[in-house]
Order: C-alpha cells, then structure tokens, then sequence
C-alpha cells in the first residue's frame, strides 16, 4: 500500500511536469531554433578575443577563465575571401546568448532578449548562422554571454561550410549516441506498456513496472542531453526541460524499484528507503519551485540533487551490502553488484560534468555504458523475480484450489459450498435459487459389510452420477460423508423433478453392474422471495424434509 501511495505521487509530479512544459512551450511558442536541412572546415586559425581593455588570440574551442559570470566577451575573425554557395557557420552555445555581427551589422542573436525565455537557462543549442556573397572577406564578431559561472568563458569549435554541411556535421557526430537513445526509449516504452498491461490482468509485476519507469526516464534524460533533438523539435523548452525533469524524477521509480527487488529484514532499512524517496519529492518540487520564480535556476541546483543521489546510491550500496553478509540475501547481493557498476559511471560523469568543461552540455558515454551493464544485471534479476512471482502465483492457486477440492470424488467440498451459499444469501441476487440435497444410502453397512475401499468406490459412483446429470445445471458439492448437495439458480420445480427422474434411472443402471444396495436419496427446495427472507436455513431445512421424505418412501 505503501509503495501505491508513492507511485500515486510519481505519477502526480511527473504528469505535473508534462503540463508545466505543454504551457511553457505553448507561451513561448513562437520561440523556434528548429534545424531544417554536405563536409565542413574549422575555422581553426587564431580568433582574436576581447574582453573589456585586454585582448589575445585564440584557438578554438577555448575556456577563458577570466570572464566574469554576467560579463559579456566577444572573439573576431576574418571570414574567407571566397564563399561556398549557401554559406553557413555552425557554434554551439550552453546556456550563453549569442550575437553575431560582420562589420557594423547584427545579422543572428539568440538570448538577448530575456523575456522569451523562462528564468535564466538559455538551453544547450545549436547556432546556424547564414552568410551571404557580400560577407566574403569581411571581419566578423561573435559576442557571448551567460549568466552562469560553468559557462561563462565558454567557447565552442566553430565550423564553416555549406547550411547542408553543417547540419550533416552534426548528424554525423552525434549519430551513435542518438541511435543509442532511441533504441533505449523504444524499448523502455514498450515494456512499460507491457507491464501496464500485466498490471491491469491483475498480474505481480511491480518489478518490471517501476524498472521500465526507470528506463523510460533515463532514456528521455538522454535524449534531452543529445545534441541532435533540435532537428526534431525547434521548441527551446522542450529541449530544455526534459533533461531536467527526467533527471529529477529519475529516483522515484528507481527506489520502488529496490523494494521491489529483495526482501528487507530490518524496519530501518525500509524508513530509509521511504525518506530517501521523500526527499527526492521535496527535491523535485523545490527546484521547479526555485526556478519558475527565477531564483535559482535549474543548472544552478544540480549540486542539491548529485548530493541526494550520491547519498542515496550509498545508503543503498550500504542495505544491500547489509543485508548479504547479515542474512546472505543473494537478490540484494545482485542488486548490489549492478548498482555498484552504476554508482562507478555516474561517479565518473558527475566528476566530468564539474571538472571538464568541454563536456558540460552532454552526457559522457560513461552514463550510457554503466547503463548497459546496470540494465542487463537488472535485467536478469527482473526475469527471476517475475519467475519466482510468476511460479508462487501458481502455487498459490493450486492451494487455493486444494482448499476448495474433495480429493475423494475431486468434487467442491463443504468450504466452497458454504463460500457459494454466504455470496448468494448476503448480495441481492434476484435469482430464484434451488437447493438439491443427496444422502447416498446405506453407507454405513456397505463400510461395514465390504470394507472402506469399497465404501469409497460407493461415494465415488454417488457424485458420479449426480455429476453427470445434476452438473450442467448448477454446482456440485461433496458436503458431508454421505452427503451432496447441488445449487441451481433459476430454478423450478418441473425442471428439479425432471432431472431427479434421470438420476433414478442413472442410480438404477449403476447399481445393476455392483454387489451391494446402491441407492441415493434426494430432496430439493426452492428459495422464494418469501422463503429468501428466512434465509438459507429455512430453504436447507426444507430441503432437508424433503430428502429424509423421499428416503423413508423408498424402505416401504
């Protein structure tokens, strides 16, 4: 129940998210740096920099310490005398704005206008920047700026070449890594919807949910992180938001996910899990909180959340190391070994995210190749759980089945007899219910005469022949040593008396082919509205007096 109510808040904030970022992208719609559409040459010789009185050259891509966080700073250069046909330059900017002048004339901005943007994260772009015929040999002026402190000083390599050119370099650069991401995403999708699927046919698979959940999520991270999704969407907060929000949402499932996968002996161990989830809860809802008040923007609080992941993964790390050498519990030694792979890769990234700077904008191959692995750990554990489940589910009915079975006849016994009359007489079934009661005769002399094998044969060819005739009208029940009894919805008299007629006749055959008194004696009532409201016991009573009735009219 618990683990409901959390997966009731994750479905909360993350369809929370979707709504935030349709508004946002419906807002600031007519923002669009959307890609439409052969090799391209960098534009590698010296640019020269300045920064308020100083200046020097350069090669790009460069990081220039000395920008001040807000400081505005701006590199020049001399475009060649002769342009290819559909001229272009291509930059990348992370969270900077641009503007781009040759000459005296502004000819691309993008940023400078805080108002169409939300807070202060500018987003990781790509920059198309068109030259025409009249630009050839002309001197040209790039101007950065950002508001943060990782990225002021930033400067990315530069390409130059044809619109087509620029665009197949990004293709061609970042393909692997996309492909990656959507594979990752198709499938994620596709088993989350299997195990939607599962869930709603009433089958266990918690597992599989919340590891597809997980999947999901870290796959839109990466597509998020991809330098390539601008050729599909040129809405910046699309872009932008979706690497965040998937990446703060991506604990929740992931720690219902470690409930799920062994058995936690230890109260602490759970309130661990469950704090550890809530803080995260509170994490999501603080930063969105702090940056849709354009206080602390998104790229500025990922410090707080590496911080719980960090702790998290360790509090972890730490319960499932706990729990193997304290009650060798192999699924948490398992878990153990994926996450430690996991927790290696993301140390990794985190440690370049915060110490290189030319990979700021992107998520290593590290995040994605301790995924892999993690995921096939995972991935196996997952398959013999819903194994295990799968198997317990099925033991768990053959019981249940054993718990309502007569071995004897394999008829339904008392229990389920009692079960059936407790639904029919407690609801408000209008049916007009029959009961039909058998006492097979002479039971006690048989046992006594030919002994209890024979005895059992007896009670075997009794329900048998009451089966046989009785069974597609109603249910069937061994209730006593000698005794059944059948339940008839819709039921009337002529058709009661029609079937006791050919149970007679089935009784008679029987007894025919055996060496011993073959007999059984048979009594019904029907429950009428008025007889229903006495309830069972006056329609048992009734039809009770009627068996013992038939069953002194069958000695004279």
């Amino acid at each position: 129940m618990q683990n409901h109510k959390k997966s009731i808040v994750f479905y909360l904030l993350a369809s929370f998210s979707i709504i935030i970022i349709a508004l946002l992208m419906v807002k600031y719609s007519k923002l669009n740096i959307g890609l439409t559409e052969d090799n391209v040459s960098s534009l590698d010789t010296p640019w020269q920099y300045y920064q308020c009185c100083s200046e020097d050259y350069i090669e790009l891509p460069a990081n220039l310490v000395s920008v001040e966080t807000g400081e505005s700073y701006s590199i020049t250069n001399t475009l060649p005398l002769e342009l290819v046909e559909d001229a272009s330059l291509l930059i990348r900017t992370s969270h900077q704005s641009i503007q781009v002048y040759i000459g005296n004339d502004l000819i691309y901005e993008r940023g400078t206008d805080k108002s169409l943007f939300p807070g202060k994260a500018l987003g990781n772009n790509w920059n198309l920047i068109e030259l025409s015929k009249e630009h050839a040999g002309k001197i040209i002026k790039i101007v950065l700026n950002s508001p943060y402190e990782k990225y002021s000083g930033l400067i990315r390599e530069i390409t130059y070449g044809s619109k087509a050119s620029n665009l197949l370099f990004i293709i061609e650069n970042n393909k692997l890594t996309f492909i990656f991401d959507i594979i990752i995403f198709s499938m994620s999708m596709s088993l989350l919807i299997i195990s939607v699927a599962l869930k709603l046919r009433k089958y266990e698979n918690d597992i599989l949910l919340y590891f597809s959940e997980f999947s999901v999520l870290f796959s839109l991270w990466m597509l998020g992180e991809s330098q390539i999704l601008q050729f599909f969407t040129g809405n910046i907060i699309l872009i932008t938001y979706i690497y965040y929000i998937a990446l703060w949402l991506l604990p929740l499932p992931f720690i219902l996910f470690i409930k799920k996968s062994f058995k936690l002996h230890k109260s602490f161990e759970k309130k661990f899990l469950d704090y550890t989830y809530w803080a995260f809860v509170i994490d999501f809802i603080l930063c969105l909180s702090l940056h849709s008040l354009n206080i602390y923007a998104f790229s500025e609080s990922l410090w707080i959340h590496h911080t719980f992941c960090g702790v998290g993964m360790v509090g972890i790390i730490t319960i499932c190391i706990y729990e193997f050498i304290k009650f060798k519990n192999k699924d948490a030694w398992k878990v153990f070994q994926a996450l430690t792979i996991l927790f290696i890769f993301t140390a990794i990234e985190i440690f370049q995210y915060n110490v290189s700077p030319s990979t700021r904008h992107v998520a290593t191959s590290y995040l994605r190749i301790g995924y892999c692995i993690f995921s096939f750990f995972i991935g196996i554990l997952s398959i013999g759980k819903i194994r295990d489940l799968s198997d317990a589910k099925k033991e768990r009915q053959y019981y249940k089945k054993l718990a309502y079975m007569d071995l004897m006849t394999l008829a339904k016994n008392r229990t389920a007899y009692i079960e059936e009359v407790n639904h029919i007489f407690q609801s408000n079934i209008q049916d007009k219910i029959g009961l039909v009661l058998f006492d097979l005769n002479d039971l006690k002399a048989i046992n006594d005469n030919l002994g209890h094998l024979i005895g059992d044969e007896a009670i075997k060819k009794a329900y048998e022949c009451i089966y046989s005739v009785f069974g597609p009208m109603g249910n069937c029940y061994r209730i006593g040593g000698d005794e059944f009894a059948c339940i008839i919805r819709d039921a009337d008299a002529s058709s009661i008396e029609h079937l006791i007629t050919e149970l007679n006749t089935k009784i008679n055959l029987t007894a025919n082919k055996l060496d011993y008194n073959f007999n059984i004696a048979t009594g019904y009532a029907i429950c009428s509205d008025e007889l229903k409201e006495k309830d069972y016991t006056a329609l048992y009573i009734q039809a009770d007096k009627n068996m013992y009735d038939a069953k002194e009219q069958s000695k004279k």
